[in-house]
């Protein structure tokens, strides 16, 4: 054999040699790399299966929470529930509490009697308006007391008597309750109005009269109360009403008429209705002491009698607990009648006349 022959089957052996040991090698990391990827997947299973407990317990741990948020929830419906119960309960409540209240709703009423041919110049002037303030609790406080008053009310045996002289110098416009717990205001007390032709303020004619009249009276054995005496004073039209209720047995208020129409003439007297909301369980009383009164005024004077008129937004009247009447002598806003009121002779009439009307009254209870 050739040289060349043994070294090339030499090679060849040697690279058999190689190719198996190649072979070995590589089915043996073959069974290693599958060794190893079997203990991975026996770990990454392991792994999940501790990922997925853990998963579970918070699953459950979520449960709980949402067990605890429900039963939270519950509680909250609860709560609610008496919330809303405890609101009803509040509601109905204060219902009653309102319901109790009285609530008073002023009416102009004249309870079909017959009522002056022309608009009286109002001796209480002022705009309604509705104002919870202080002074409707002080109202309020007041409108308890007259209750208790009105209870026990009889006509009493009259032996003084209070007499306004309607208005004063200067009015007042601040506004108080038209009655006793009234939500209705009006202005405190105006100066009233003046002769069309003697230009004389209404203040200054009715404390004239008012004079006179308190002369005639005691010369007839009552003793007199004089709501005012001079013009520089400030008295509201519910003031004076509490001066003659605490004071007196009777209360004439002296006042004088206006109309647009200067023919219109005449006295009337004014009293509360038997709807009255402040006073109507003396209204009876108030209306025969007003017939009395402006049937003796005109008897003694000779002017036309206009009647008694039942009118309820009078404040100096709603405050009352007295038997009370408003004298109209007549019409400044008459040429003829405003010129016969400022002479001294008339009045004296004037003043006898309702003295006649009030004893009259007197005899007749």
């Amino acid at each position: 054999m050739s040289q060349k022959i043994k070294n090339f089957l030499a090679c060849t052996g040697i690279f058999m040699i190689v190719m198996a040991v190649m072979l070995v090698a590589t089915g043996f990391m073959k069974r290693s790399l599958e060794a190893d990827g079997a203990g991975n997947q026996i770990v990454a299973e392991g792994s999940q299966a501790g990922e997925n407990d853990a998963a579970l317990n918070n699953t459950e741990n979520k449960d709980g929470e949402l067990e605890n948020t429900d039963s939270s929830a519950g509680d909250a419906e609860n709560t609610d529930s008496l919330t809303d119960e405890n609101r009803q309960e509040d509601t109905e409540e204060g219902m009653k509490d309102e319901d109790s209240e009285e609530t008073s709703t002023d009416v102009n009423s004249t309870t079909g009697e017959e009522a002056p041919e022309e608009g009286r110049a109002e001796e209480e002037a002022g705009t309604d308006t509705e104002d919870k303030t202080a002074d409707e609790n002080a109202a309020s406080s007041d409108s308890q007391t007259l209750g208790k008053e009105e209870e026990a009310y009889t006509e009493k045996t009259v032996k003084v008597i209070a007499i306004d002289a309607g208005h004063q110098l200067k009015g007042n416009s601040e506004k108080e309750p038209n009655g006793p717990g009234s939500t209705v205001m009006k202005a405190k007390v105006t100066s009233g109005a003046t002769g069309v032709s003697s230009k004389v303020p209404e203040y200054v004619l009715t404390l004239e009269v008012s004079k006179k009249l308190k002369e005639v009276l005691l010369e007839r054995g009552y003793e007199v109360v004089m709501i005012r005496e001079t013009h520089e004073v400030n008295l509201s039209n519910s003031e004076r009403a509490k001066i003659a209720n605490e004071k007196a047995d009777l209360f004439i208020r002296i006042h004088a008429n206006g109309a647009d129409d200067p023919n219109v003439s005449g006295a009337l007297t004014i009293y509360p209705s038997k709807d009255n909301e402040y006073v109507a369980y003396m209204s009876e009383a108030c209306k025969k002491l007003s017939e009395a009164v402006v049937n003796g005024l005109c008897e003694a004077t000779g002017a036309k009698n206009r009647g008694a008129v039942a009118m309820d937004n009078m404040s100096g009247i709603n405050w009352c607990t007295i038997p009370v009447t408003i004298v109209e002598m007549g019409y400044l806003s008459s040429p003829a009648e405003d010129e016969l009121m400022q002479q001294d002779a008339y009045q004296d009439k004037i003043a006898k006349g309702i003295a006649d009307g009030i004893d009259a009254y007197v005899s007749g209870q």
